[in-house]
């Protein structure tokens, strides 16, 4: 009997690398509740962004909200009497614990410490700031005690990236919110959002094979310019595959691209200086902001470089006003290959 001889070089039956399927979409009330499964997939969701005061201190917030009705504390962190930008103290005295969630045709709320069985968790006994967080389709509200008090606008349409590889199905929704208000007792205005991942059960975004192998460089952005108009949107460059661009003008799409080259500029502490972002017709670039370096937002000895900094197609007349550009990076050498010394703008 003849027998075939194997192709090699080819994958497995299912196997796609990470390539992902990639689009906008119109936004419902209903997929801001953690309840949320789409393709059976568990959900979690975090809210993360930054803002600046009238003095361009940079503040970094970061909520995680989980599928289980839990949320962890507040991470805020800021250059504000820094040279980067470091750890606030009040992170470890906001609320972390159990929460309740109500919701109805137009709206979803997360609270905390607002009943008896909530005071009476152990997370919450060294709570001094309540935690509320109010969405509909217009924008938001956040509170945190006296500590920060946003008020925020929506930005349409959502963008979301599905990963259908066997390894780990990832499925992520991006949702922009522009918002000001107050943060240690100053005025700012800046970006965040309010995003979903859609995980297996059992796994998470910090052991999952994008966090801990092919992501390279990987980063939501928002601009307001001078003459008014916004644009938003995420931007990936990773391995095996897992690359795509995708943006707005706050009401409607702007671009689709699941193809990205990138030529990286790295400075000799590990973290990126500048980025070139290529794909389709459009050349981004990723420029560090000079105090924008999150310094302890890992452990010692993990490759995770974050950093703030501005992120503009090249070309582009407009003045920013107001952004957010918050990358994140690996520094173990996954990297290497797209180093350059100088960018080709």
């Amino acid at each position: 009997m003849h027998t075939r001889p194997p192709h090699t070089g080819l994958p497995p039956r299912g196997g796609f690398d990470h390539k992902v399927l990639l689009g906008h979409y119109e936004q419902k009330i209903e997929d801001f509740l953690p309840t949320s499964t789409p393709f059976g997939l568990g959900q979690n969701g975090w809210l993360y962004g930054t803002l600046r005061d009238e003095d361009d201190n940079i503040y970094v917030v970061l909520r995680t909200l989980s599928g289980a009705e839990w949320t962890g504390n507040l991470r805020l962190q800021t250059n504000r009497d820094h040279e980067q930008i470091e750890m606030r103290p009040e992170t470890f005295r906001t609320y972390k614990g159990e929460t309740l969630i109500e919701h109805d045709a137009e709206s979803v709320t997360w609270r905390s410490g607002t009943s008896p069985s909530l005071s009476g968790a152990p997370e919450a006994k060294d709570a001094i700031f309540d935690f509320e967080y109010r969405q509909t389709l217009d924008g938001a509200t956040w509170r945190e005690g006296d500590i920060l008090d946003l008020k925020a606008k929506l930005m349409h349409p959502g963008m979301q990236w599905y990963d259908p590889s066997l390894e780990m199905h990832g499925f992520y929704g991006l949702n922009v919110h522009q918002a000001e208000g107050t943060i240690l007792g100053k005025r700012v205005r800046g970006w965040y959002g309010y995003d979903f991942v859609n995980h297996p059960a059992g796994t998470r975004w910090g052991t999952a094979p994008y966090f801990t192998r092919i992501e390279v460089a990987y980063h939501s952005f928002a601009n307001e310019y001078d003459d008014g108009s916004v644009e938003v949107g995420m931007i990936c460059y990773g391995t095996e595959g897992w690359t795509f661009a995708i943006g707005s003008d706050g009401e409607n799409p702007l671009f689709c691209e699941t193809k990205v080259d990138a030529q990286i500029v790295q400075k000799p502490n590990g973290f990126p200086a500048e980025i070139l972002f290529t794909f389709g017709d459009w050349r981004w670039h990723w420029q560090a902001d000079p105090r924008g370096e999150l310094a302890n937002h890992e452990p010692d000895g993990f490759p995770y470089r974050a950093s703030e900094g501005r992120s503009q197609r090249v070309g582009d007349p407009r003045q920013i006003v107001s952004s957010h550009a918050w990358i994140d990076f690996f520094a173990d050498g996954r990297a290497d290959h797209a180093l350059v010394d100088k960018l080709d703008l």
